[in-house]
């Protein structure tokens, strides 16, 4: 029988930790517990899916339940959502530009932590930055799939081994173009607010290169 201490932030189902600075998008780190039997005190997730780095350089979409009895249990994270699903069928969903996760089993639950460099971004109804960031990558990435539609292995491989800092930063470019070539029309309080954080962001971030290569091209990293 396990002597393990369940941390009491894990008592609550799911837990992002706290931004490593207040302006940035996310979190560096999700942890989700799961269980065999709902407490019914809180939000109680059943499983969670999330896409990993395959043994062949492929992006593989893997649910974990408890008990967890595959012997694996540190994985490379592939940018992309993070989904959790409780009995009701209530998800909790999140978006990740790549990082690590760990599943610690135990008697009562398992434990999963999603951790990575750049911002973990929770996906809720309300949040404007987080999530308009989430769709608007997503987009990225599947232009940029299309663009590899006759070698999708190739790819895959390039987004499963993409550095997560280089990622983030080079989608914050991106973004940028894009949002700069808007027609006026468009451009409504939420248009600047998210323009806005873009620069902010990208600034930021370029910072910690401390003269590094120049950053490529989305088109170039994937």
């Amino acid at each position: 029988m396990s002597n393990h201490v369940m941390p009491e932030q894990h008592k609550l189902g799911y837990f992002f930790h706290p931004r490593r600075d207040p302006s940035d998008p996310g979190h560096p780190q999700l942890d989700i517990v799961l269980r065999d039997v709902p407490t019914g005190l809180h939000y109680d997730p059943e499983r969670m899916q999330i896409g990993v780095a395959g043994a062949r350089g492929e992006i593989e979409s893997i649910t974990v339940r408890h008990p967890w009895r595959w012997y694996i249990r540190h994985y490379p994270v592939c940018a992309g959502r993070i989904i959790c699903w409780d009995r009701k069928a209530k998800a909790v969903e999140a978006f990740t530009f790549g990082g690590e996760l760990q599943i610690e089993p135990d008697e009562m639950y398992t434990t999963c932590t999603v951790s990575s460099p750049v911002p973990i971004l929770r996906l809720t109804e309300g949040s404007l930055i987080p999530t308009m960031l989430a769709l608007e990558v997503e987009i990225l990435l599947a232009e940029r799939r299309a663009a590899w539609v006759h070698d999708l292995g190739a790819f895959e491989e390039r987004l499963a081994t993409a550095e997560p800092n280089l990622l983030y930063l080079v989608c914050l470019e991106a973004l940028k173009g894009n949002f700069e070539a808007f027609p006026l029309k468009a451009r409504d309080d939420s248009f600047h607010q998210f323009v806005r954080f873009l620069h902010v962001e990208t600034e930021k971030r370029r910072k910690t290169l401390n003269g590094g290569p120049p950053v490529p091209a989305l088109a170039e990293l994937l």
